[in-house]
């Protein structure tokens, strides 16, 4: 199996039925679908490459929001990083809640909310938890509650 097809392991196709274990409408993992058009099965796979490139936009986002977080650290942000740390938190929440990512969403949030707000060491320390947190929940496969 190829490395592609591990990441569509367990995510629900168009039906909501898991894309693994042989799916009586559409079986994504393999190509092949039953009782499901070639186009739809075509569909999914788009959807799919758009889903798994949104995660590693958003996991390099998240590397972004850790430098971010570091020089905030050190005390060297100025107000205007602040803003742009902030703006890209934001964007991860939207895109991470869209592709099924519900608690990376929920993390984003509030790294968005630190980074305007955080003050102090213990501040700087608590955001980058969240951002550790962050990238730890991105790695990992959607929710499909998320998805249902």
């Amino acid at each position: 199996m190829s490395e592609k097809n591990d990441t569509n392991a367990g995510r629900p196709s168009a039906d909501g039925q898991s894309r693994s274990g042989g799916d009586p409408t559409t079986d994504i993992s393999s190509g092949t679908s039953s009782g499901t058009s070639p186009d739809a099965a075509e569909a999914l796979h788009r959807v799919a490459d758009i889903a798994d490139r949104a995660r590693e936009r958003n996991i390099g986002r998240a590397g972004d929001l850790a430098a971010w977080a570091s020089i905030g650290r050190a005390g060297r942000i100025s107000a205007e990083q602040r803003g742009e740390a902030a703006e890209i938190a934001h964007q991860l929440a939207g895109s991470a809640g869209t592709f099924g990512y519900q608690a990376a969403t929920d993390v984003a949030r509030e790294v968005e909310r630190l980074f305007g707000e955080a003050d102090g060491a213990e501040a700087w320390t608590r955001l980058t938890e969240c951002v550790r947190d962050l990238v730890r929940r991105l790695q990992e496969p959607p929710e499909l509650t998320a998805l249902e």
